[in-house]
């Protein structure tokens, strides 16, 4: 089949499907939610089929940019919302997962170049489980747990995790050389990981993140020996269990313990098990100061501000070091991670809002509590990264002038909480600009 009829295709399919969801929503009662996940899981169906109806990337970008286009006339134009557009937009929660699935359709489809394993099973996990998912938690979810954007249950999240090592494990195991324990490894660990992610994104972001997880893992464990596949496996199972173990536990919503978790994860894949002392010091250092400043905590609500959007901010910037370090090839970037760490910890242990809101000003603060959380810093993070190093002289020269980085930053979020203009966030991002310190002190 040539790429253009190809197209028109697909555009007569893509039509026939929005009109035919529309039918069962209007003569068959379905529910908004059910409605459209059917127009999901179609979608998803006839994209499958583009690595041998579509063939080249060119005509899967003009029918990705075409279908773009007509749901935004869904979405714009009044006459076609109300004719057609409930499909899509008659939900009540906020979303923009049409187009998110688009580009990650898009985006799947030039990274595979060519090898249909790697763009099947992504796309397989984004139309069936996250669809299923969906419905089984409507339908049967009980246990509900806090996420980015609302609650979800767990009855939807293991629905999710089971059809994502469903659809993994059988194209590995009959499509691919892999072995058969190595497939049973890498649904596991694929299916672990886009149940995290899931559990993190809001407003429909999770129609891109978790093909792009999938694609990632996917490409990265499958030529990797049994016994890495297994630690990291572990790994992996044990941040899960943390995550719904102490839900009702920290004073972190389970959608930010699953943030947290990823992080963790994030820094011993990318990086080893050294990356993983200052983050994971300063989460449990976190821990304690909180418990020691409010007592026992319970689940908090999605306006205490311990939600995701608190924990990516808080990880962010040792994150981008992370990255360099990894794809830059620049492992001296390792200090400006823990510097970056090190800050975050000072400030947490160096400020407290003024109201319970993430949005809340900071109290100002007097020198005792900056050196508090200047000293607690330096001990538990930076002394231990010059350990790390080898505890050689220029080292700890090093971890010193780390110090009054953080100091400096410590000093600017005090002026700023001084003038009611230091929120949560605010403070993190400001804290976050140790690492850049880090990076001149190196350079």
């Amino acid at each position: 089949m040539t790429p253009l009829l190809g197209i028109l295709l697909t555009v007569i399919l893509l039509l026939s499907l929005l009109a035919g969801a529309r039918t069962l929503q209007v003569r068959a009662n379905l529910s908004p939610e059910a409605a459209r996940k059917v127009m999901h899981i179609g979608m998803g169906v006839m994209a499958l089929s583009f690595p041998w109806v579509l063939q080249e990337n060119w005509a899967v970008l003009v029918i990705c940019v075409l279908t773009i286009t007509v749901l935004l006339g869904l979405r714009r134009v009044k006459l076609l919302r109300q004719q057609v557009g409930g499909v899509l937009h008659d939900v009540e929660r906020r979303s923009g997962g049409d187009i998110y699935f688009l580009l990650a359709v898009a985006g799947l489809f030039l990274l595979a170049r060519g090898d249909w394993v790697l763009y099947v099973v992504p796309l397989l996990v984004l139309t069936f489980a996250d669809g299923l998912a969906a419905l089984t938690g409507v339908s049967y979810g009980r246990r509900k747990y806090l996420g980015a954007d609302g609650f979800k249950s767990l009855e939807g999240s293991v629905a999710f995790a089971t059809v994502t090592f469903l659809v993994t494990h059988v194209p590995l195991l009959l499509f691919t050389s892999i072995g058969r324990a190595e497939s049973l490894v890498v649904a596991a660990l694929v299916a672990l990981l886009a149940m995290l992610v899931e559990a993190i994104s809001w407003e429909g972001i999770d129609n891109v993140l978790v093909p792009l997880s999938t694609f990632i893992a996917l490409d990265g464990y499958r030529q990797a020996p049994l016994s890495l596949q297994l630690e990291h496996l572990a790994v992996m199972a044990l941040l899960t269990l943390v995550v719904f173990v102490l839900r009702r536990r920290m004073p972190l919503t389970a959608g930010a313990l699953a943030a947290a978790a990823l992080g963790l994860y994030l820094c011993l894949t990318l990086g080893d098990w050294r990356w993983l002392v200052a983050p994971l010091t300063t989460a449990l250092a976190g821990a304690l100061l909180y418990r020691c400043k409010s007592g026992t905590p319970g689940e908090p609500d999605q306006s205490s501000g311990y939600g995701v959007q608190v924990i990516v901010s808080l990880a962010a910037p040792g994150l981008v070091w992370l990255l360099t370090a990894r794809y830059l090839g620049r492992p001296q970037d390792f200090f400006a991670f823990t510097l970056c760490w090190a800050a975050q910890l000072a400030g947490l242990a160096s400020f407290a809002r003024q109201y319970d809101h993430v949005d809340a000003p900071m109290h100002p603060v007097q020198h005792p509590q900056i050196a508090y959380g200047l000293g607690l810093a330096s001990a538990l993070i930076l002394l231990p990264w010059a350990v790390l190093q080898g505890a050689r002289p220029a080292d700890w020269q090093l971890a010193l002038q780390g110090a009054f980085v953080v100091l400096a930053v410590l000093t600017l979020c005090a002026v700023l909480a001084a003038q009611n203009r230091l929120t949560f966030q605010w403070q993190m991002t400001v804290l976050g600009l140790a690492g850049l310190g880090g990076f001149l002190l190196l350079g």
